[in-house]
């Protein structure tokens, strides 16, 4: 019962929710800190949980949908893994991997695959990613978000350049240029 807590913890740090099939709460009663100490439910759910506890990793696979309230993110992907501490108590590192969405309150990304290290708020992503925000959209091989900072670096790999596309366009414009992935970052 314990790696089953701390595969919700994982969550809780990458979208920072726990659950299988069914969606579950997080820590510390299934919620995630808000600002002004007000607490919301974080949840993720999947058509399947593994924990290993011998090797500190949580994998959820099929149709994963993680969602975090208190900070208005959304993950979608093929699969998710957690690598924790040996006490399977402190997520290491995150890793999103298949049609992976991402919505983090007025940012949305689509990308191969998502790493997120939980102690520098930071995320890589990787394999074709794109990001927008309002009517802007960001290209590369590989883009680092700095949530904390509300920064991005976005690299080329040398056979394509970046891109960066400014749109000056009403909403209805933007919404023609770019999939809905994730909703919104589920913010209230």
């Amino acid at each position: 019962m314990r790696a089953l807590v701390a595969a919700g913890m994982a969550a809780a740090l990458w979208v920072g929710g726990a659950g299988g099939a069914d969606a579950a709460e997080g820590p510390g009663g299934g919620t995630a800190a808000q600002a002004g100490g007000e607490r919301k439910p974080v949840t993720i759910s999947a058509d399947r949980l593994e924990v290993d506890r011998k090797n500190f990793v949580a994998r959820y696979s099929g149709n994963v949908v993680a969602t975090d309230r208190g900070r208005c993110m959304t993950i979608i992907a093929n699969e998710m893994e957690f690598n924790f501490d040996q006490k399977m108590e402190e997520i290491q590192k995150a890793v999103a991997q298949g049609q992976v969405q991402i919505a983090y309150r007025d940012k949305k990304s689509v990308s191969d695959r998502a790493e997120y290290y939980p102690k520098e708020d930071r995320a890589v992503l990787t394999g074709r990613p794109k990001v927008w925000q309002e009517n802007d959209l960001l290209v590369g091989s590989r883009i680092t978000l700095l949530f904390k900072e509300d920064r991005s670096i976005v690299e080329s790999d040398g056979k394509q350049r970046v891109q960066a596309v400014f749109n000056s366009g009403g909403r209805d414009q933007r919404q023609a240029k770019r999939p809905a992935p994730a909703s919104r970052g589920d913010c209230d």
